[in-house]
């Protein structure tokens, strides 16, 4: 028990470099392949979608659905 909340901060900060690192790979990705992407797509989040499908193609598509499927269902299994 008092190790208990040192796991969850530890726990925490290791799971936060996940999605920080998936965003600014592909954010940079998206920019050194100069994809032509607007600033109101940048802002819906649209990039990672979009890099994924460029250099995947529609198996890039498919790998971010499954993805994001993966995480909301983990987040309502956390509850």
């Amino acid at each position: 028990p008092a190790s208990t909340h040192k796991g969850y901060l530890l726990g925490g900060l290791v799971w936060f470099t996940i999605p920080f690192a998936l965003a600014t790979s592909l954010g940079l990705a998206g920019v050194a392949l100069q994809l032509p992407i607007s600033v109101s797509e940048a802002g819906a989040g649209l990039v990672p979608p979009a890099v994924a499908t460029h250099l995947f193609g529609s198996g890039g598509a498919v790998m971010m659905a499954v993805m994001l499927f993966m995480a909301i269902t983990s987040t309502g299994s956390a509850e």
